[in-house]
């Protein structure tokens, strides 16, 4: 469960921002889910809002809220809150020292400390809402499905779009920003799901084309990758997304795979 170990990170206290406290390691140790008051932590989350505010009194706090895959939690940082307004960026994981306090009735963290974490460190999936099946185990799915397909340009054509760095992207996408399977793994999730429909259909009507229906079924949303900014909370449209949109983004992703391999007959595509 570990998202890091072994790496030293220097918190920054709260109470004097030019005195760092030196971190051998820090891990996912435990989720909001399993919060309860009076419990110091020393923990990651992910900031998903922030704000930075005054007191009555005239005086600057921030506050945020954090989250991992098991929720939300509000967080207040009541020292030196410009300098953490500046490090604690939205959508970035931070590692915090925090105490566990109730207000109104529900769970807050005053933060003691807290360090942001580099862009490529920590496991996303412990941060945001993930699909609970492996990627794994639908990647293998994915490549069982394949393997079913008769057709040797369609197989080409699935063997080579289906691999390397997009296969690991169709991993990770969301198959929304808010509806259905709007989580990390969602896409291919969503995918395994139709194709098993379609699987199903050619069995009862056999006069479909099954290879070219459960090839459609693979790569209907496949543009879904492109659309969507997913690296961080809350998902997000890229400008292709709000351009161009999926439909056509995949279109393009297969049309330009299938140039690539010889004599490809044009009606597979249409």
């Amino acid at each position: 469960m570990s998202s890091v170990t072994g790496t030293a990170y220097c918190f920054d206290s709260t109470s004097d921002p030019r005195r760092t406290m030196n971190k051998d390691s820090i891990r996912k140790t435990i989720f909001i889910s399993e919060l309860a008051e009076g419990r110091q932590i020393n923990d990651l989350f992910l900031v998903s809002r922030k704000n930075l505010a005054e007191t009555k009194n005239g005086k600057p706090y921030l506050a945020l809220t954090l989250m991992d895959r098991t929720g939300e939690i509000e967080a207040r940082i009541w020292e030196n809150a410009a300098h953490f307004d500046k490090i604690s960026e939205t959508g970035r994981i931070v590692a915090v020292e925090a105490q566990v306090k109730a207000f109104r009735d529900q769970l807050q963290l005053s933060i003691t400390s807290i360090a942001p974490l580099g862009e490529d460190e920590g496991e996303l999936s412990l941060f945001i809402p993930a699909s609970q099946r492996p990627v794994k185990e639908m990647k293998q799915e994915l490549a069982g499905l394949i393997e079913t397909i008769s057709d040797p340009y369609l197989h080409r054509l699935l063997s080579l779009l289906l691999q390397g760095e997009l296969l690991k992207q169709f991993g990770k996408a969301p198959a929304a920003k808010q509806m259905h399977h709007a989580y990390l793994g969602g896409l291919l999730e969503h995918t395994l799901s139709v194709a098993g429909l379609a699987v199903r259909l050619a069995g009862h009507y056999p006069a479909l084309d099954r290879d070219l229906l459960v090839a459609g079924a693979l790569v209907h949303d496949l543009g879904k990758i492109r659309e969507f900014s997913y690296a961080a909370v809350p998902f997000d449209y890229t400008s292709p997304g709000r351009l161009v949109g999926h439909l056509v983004l995949g279109s393009e992703m297969v049309r330009q795979q299938a140039a690539d391999i010889p004599d490809f007959p044009a009606d597979r595509l249409d």
